[in-house]
C-alpha cells in the first residue's frame, strides 16, 4: 500500500511539473501580438528586396530582412529602403511566445516593424502578412481601422 500510495503521488507530482513548464512554454495570450502590431510605428505594404542571415542557433535561425516601400500606412514612415529583423525556426518543436516568419525574395507583404529599421540597425517584425486584393481594398478604402489584428498576421475585419 505505502509503495502504490508513493507511486500516486510521483505520478501526480510529475504530472503537475509537467502542465506548469508546458504553459510555461506555450504561446503567450493573443493580447499581446494584437498589442505589439497596434504599437508598431512601421505599418507598411512592401516587397521583400533581400534576406540575410545574421545568426543561426540550433533552434532558430536570425533573419534581416531587406524591404522596399510601397506604401505606407502608420504613424512614422521609412525610408524607401528599410530593413526588419525575424526568426525562423528549423526544428519542428517550437517552444516560447517567438513568432517565426519565414520571408522569401520577391514577396510583397503588409508588414509592422517595432521600430525604424535604417542600415544595421533592424526594426523588429511584429507582422508579415502576403498581400491580397481583398487587402489591398480595405487599406485603400478603410486604412487600418479595415484590420484586424492576430497572432503575427492581419486581416480583413469586414
Amino acid at each position: 500500500m505505502l509503495r502504490d500510495l508513493t507511486f500516486s503521488r510521483i505520478m501526480f507530482a510529475a504530472m503537475a511539473l509537467g502542465f506548469v513548464a508546458g504553459s510555461a512554454f506555450a504561446l503567450m495570450p493573443p493580447e499581446v501580438y494584437v498589442k505589439a502590431i497596434e504599437s508598431s510605428p512601421i505599418k507598411v505594404i512592401a516587397r521583400v528586396k533581400s534576406v540575410k542571415i545574421s545568426e543561426e542557433s540550433k533552434y532558430y535561425i536570425e533573419k534581416k530582412v531587406e524591404f522596399v516601400l510601397i506604401k505606407s500606412y502608420g504613424p512614422v514612415k521609412p525610408a524607401n529602403v528599410f530593413y526588419g529583423s525575424c526568426k525562423s525556426s528549423t526544428t519542428e518543436t517550437i517552444v516560447g511566445g517567438t513568432i517565426f516568419y519565414y520571408p522569401n525574395v520577391g514577396d510583397e507583404v503588409f508588414v509592422t516593424l517595432d521600430g525604424v529599421g535604417d542600415g544595421d540597425d533592424s526594426g523588429y517584425i511584429t507582422s508579415y502578412t502576403p498581400v491580397t486584393d481583398e487587402l489591398k481594398n480595405i487599406l485603400d478604402n478603410a486604412g487600418l481601422y479595415g484590420l484586424e489584428y492576430g497572432i503575427g498576421k492581419v486581416s480583413v475585419k469586414f
